[in-house]
């Protein structure tokens, strides 16, 4: 139920912030409505306009009336097959003024707060917390026991179709739901607004015809519309999750410790889990006939499908299909575009996923998109279709290796506690050994052997377990501990059984927990801030074959990745050129297109042996200090990738063969056809692409008057502690280096700027400047990042110090911050430093101070990178 607080919260007038979030969260690619301005316009011009929509949302939350010209709508009618035969083969789908989908994208942003609380754990869709995918696994789970018989006789499970959903829901059913459920009578009147106030045209060519008024069904398209659809069919859940207190219902036969579920439901997709008994059969029909007669929605019995297991009676097939109206269909059952099933696995229930990717390819035609444009279609669209499935379900190795070839061309769930229920019993889920299950199940406990101590709790309040979490980062106590102690001693022997490394990291390295109210949190180590990837899991755990030099430096990052792929074809010799044409059966005149010579045209003479390509080498080969004589190309451009140069311009050097192979391609392409290129144009475009990739910038240090100026620097791979303070005229009043023991650039940096601070604060200087090389710390301190998940505790305490004084955080380069990054270099090859005045520096650190005060400039050279 909704309580009064939560009342107050929901009626009260949105705030700038609320309506802005509302917006920002809101497609901008969308399609417009009648007004023809799209989300795109509000996004860019929000600071314009921002004051005059914020009225108009706080008009709406005080009962103004929307207009028609507001509430206007375009419907547009999408083919939901191939072959459209009559009107009910079509969606409507509704394309309304962006300024009311805002109204709907608030009261949904404060609906979804309270949904958990409301919608029964049964319904997954559109609630926070809830997954697709656990709606899958437990389905499986569930189908898996179709065997297991009750006293009253074999399972059923029945799938069903709801008749246009969205377009046939009842107004008045949700009114009166919402009024159940605890919402205010204002509340319901702003949603009623929204929903009963829409005029409608359809587009038809796509011209708007006729202008009429809905009387039921909410808008497909809407942001609000799921979140009413779900709290409708909440009535549904209750009536189902009722029966269980019938006696005379005899539910699916599970395992007695499992808990009672006879229904699941994603949005309009339901399941309902029976015993074929009859008596059982008709109070599900019963509760499905009172909810389409009071809801206005309708069960589609042609398309809905009842499944037994196949070794079932036909007697009970009669009876079922007899009781329910709904005729049997045969496993596997596909809900949520993913195959359910109870038998072995098979390569063609996997069908509906390949014939989807094949499609997909069909349609975008990808043959005639750029390699480039093909990448970006794989890694960024095609492989997103069937991750849903193989999050959910184990496909075999036949549907994966398919899939490839194709491409080359938290609070616990009733999912979790279902499956704990059935397969965990008193056993923590780290320990349960491999002893039969559904395959999804020994898949996961393959995953959990594998990765489980990847999976670091940080401490606040202590509540991760000890023996079986790893808030140690060296995994759970349970298997570092030796197999003889006994978990159930007292915690002080584990020092005499375990590993003295063991008991020093927990000492030196794990903080007590604290008096917060805050829980442990759980972090994902192989990522820096912590959250889990699937991409880094499988980087872990797969195999890597070494890559051949020439593959793993061919990619250079700051090039354009047509610029960037291109090298790999020219290595490879797989451009259609006429010598690469005749070698697959294509025989044609040639000519060399680069200089017009009457000979066949071939990869090296193109990039290497003709006179425009040696002179385009010669001239950035002999700058570089590299001889071409004697070099064949592919020596040529492994001479670019592995001559010894400064650090950061060796980037530079590896993208010049990248940059001379691309423009003398695209020379030859103009000669072919009729542009004239000259080899000066081909050396003057090479060179801009190399200039783009190099950067000047020139750092800014003054400081304000009466502030302290603290000068921070971090030695990558090096940790040291070193820092400075200087005063506005720029004289030093206090530096120190040390080693330090932290391990990553941001530890390290990190642990120095506590340091400094809690010295600051030792010396009452309420007012500093912290200038640092680290802009992941700067822009963490400024609280605009989250601080990656091994440094949290360490910018925990710089918060907690900079609400003490009033510090000013700003980025400076190395470069510009020479003196810190003396001490750095100073304490690990002379030991550590400290220096109270200008006198105490050695003649380097004097000279550095004598030059920032005469402004002498200071270079860095860096590669740009994309």
């Amino acid at each position: 139920m909704v309580d009064s607080d939560q009342h107050e919260r929901l009626m009260a007038l949105p705030s700038n912030e609320e309506v802005k979030r509302a917006v920002m969260g809101l497609n901008g690619d969308s399609a417009d409505g009648p007004d023809g301005f799209n989300g795109a316009f509000y996004q860019i011009c929000w600071e314009i306009i921002e004051e005059d929509v914020v009225q108009m949302v706080k008009a709406f939350f005080c009962g103004q009336r929307l207009p028609k010209s507001v509430t206007h709508t375009n419907l547009v009618l999408l083919p939901k097959k191939k072959e459209v035969m009559t009107f009910v083969d079509m969606r409507p789908i509704s394309l309304s003024n962006f300024v009311n989908k805002i109204f709907s994208r608030v009261i949904h942003d404060r609906l979804v707060e309270l949904l958990p609380n409301i919608i029964s754990e049964e319904q997954a869709g559109f609630v926070n917390g809830r997954s697709i995918v656990e709606n899958v696994l437990l389905t499986q789970e569930i189908i898996t026991d179709i065997r297991l018989r009750t006293k009253a006789g074999p399972n059923v499970v029945i799938k069903l179709d709801i008749e246009k959903a969205y377009d046939k829901l009842s107004w008045l059913f949700l009114t009166k739901t919402l009024r159940k459920v605890g919402f205010p009578e204002t509340f319901i009147g702003l949603i009623f607004d929204l929903i009963g106030n829409n005029w409608y045209s359809v587009l038809i060519n796509g011209q708007p015809n006729g202008f009429f008024k809905s009387s039921r069904g909410f808008k497909q398209g809407e942001p609000l519309s799921p979140t009413l659809f779900i709290l409708a069919a909440e009535a549904l859940s209750r009536g189902l999750n009722s029966l269980h207190t019938n006696l005379y219902f005899c539910g699916f036969g599970m395992l007695k410790w499992s808990p009672k579920i006879n229904h699941l439901s994603y949005a309009d997709d339901t399941i309902i889990f029976c015993s074929s008994d009859e008596t059982s059969l008709r109070l599900v029909m019963e509760v499905l006939q009172a909810y389409e007669s009071s809801s206005g929605q309708l069960v589609n019995k042609t398309k809905s499908a009842t499944y037994l297991h196949h070794l079932t009676d036909n007697e009970v097939i009669n009876k079922v299909e007899r009781i329910t109206g709904i005729r049997r269909q045969c496993f596997p059952m596909t809900y949520l575009g993913c195959p359910i099933f109870y038998a072995r696995r098979r390569g063609d229930y996997y069908q509906g996923l390949i014939t989807k990717v094949m499609d997909k390819l069909q349609s975008w035609k990808d043959k005639l998109l750029f390699v480039g444009g093909r990448a970006v279609l794989i890694a960024n669209v095609m492989q997103s279709i069937p991750i849903h499935m193989l999050s959910a379900v184990n496909p075999p190795n036949y549907v994966i290796n398919k899939l490839h070839s194709i491409f080359a061309k938290t609070k616990p769930t009733l999912c979790s506690a279902f499956i704990c229920q059935k397969y965990c019993k008193k056993l923590n889920a780290v320990i349960v050994p491999w002893k039969g299950g559904y395959r999804v199940w020994r898949k996961m406990l393959e995953c959990r052997d594998l990765i489980e101590h990847q999976i670091y709790w940080k401490l606040r309040m202590g509540s991760a377990q000890f023996w079986f979490d790893n808030w140690t980062e060296m995994g759970a106590l349970y298997f570092q501990v030796p197999a003889e102690f006994g978990i159930d001693e007292d915690i002080h022997n584990i020092n005499d059984l375990a590993e003295n490394y063991l008991a020093n990291h927990i000492v030196q390295n794990i903080r007590p927990p604290t008096e917060s109210s805050q829980l442990d949190t759980p972090f994902w180590m192989l990522e820096t801030m912590g959250h889990f990837i699937v991409k880094s899991a499988w980087g872990y755990l797969r195999r890597r074959a070494n890559p051949k030099l020439a593959y793993k430096i061919i990619w250079v990052k700051g090039l354009p990745f047509k610029i960037s792929f291109f090298p790999w074809k020219v290595w490879k010799a797989k451009l259609p050129l006429d010598d690469f044409l005749r070698k697959i059966g294509y025989s044609m005149p040639s000519k060399y297109w680069c200089c017009g010579d009457p000979k066949e045209e071939s990869l090296v003479h193109l990039f290497f042996t003709s006179n425009a390509a040696r002179s385009v080498w010669r001239y950035f080969l002999r700058r570089s200090g590299i001889a071409l004589d004697g070099l064949s190309l592919h020596q040529a451009i492994t001479k670019c990738w592995t001559t010894p140069v400064v650090p950061r311009l060796k980037p530079v050097l590896q993208a010049l063969s990248a940059c001379i192979v691309w423009e003398l391609w695209k020379r030859r392409n103009s000669l072919k056809y009729g542009e004239a290129v000259s080899v000066s144009r081909v050396i003057y475009q090479v060179s801009s692409t190399l200039q783009s990739l190099v950067q000047l910038k020139k750092p800014g240090l003054h400081v304000p008057h009466k502030w302290l100026d603290l000068l921070t620097m971090m030695e990558q791979y090096t940790p040291r502690l070193k820092y400075d303070k200087v005063d506005e005229a720029g004289d030093l009043i206090y530096a120190k280096g040390r080693e330090i023991s932290e391990g990553t650039n941001n530890e390290s940096e990190a642990v120095v700027i506590v340091e400094a601070l809690k010295m600051c604060k030792n010396l009452n200087y309420c007012r500093i400047w912290l200038q640092t090389d680290s802009m992941l710390l700067k822009n963490i301190i400024e609280e605009s990042w989250k601080p990656p998940w091994y440094i949290t505790e360490h910018v925990e305490e710089i918060l907690r110090l900079n609400e003490q004084s009033t510090i000013n955080v700003t980025h400076i380069f190395r470069e510009g911050n020479t003196l810190a990054d003396h001490l750095a270099n100073y304490a690990l090859d002379e030991g550590n430093i400290e220096c109270h005045g200008f006198w105490d520096l050695d003649s380097k650190g004097r000279r550095i101070i004598n030059e920032d005060k005469m402004q002498c400039p200071y270079i860095r050279v860096k590669v740009a990178r994309n």
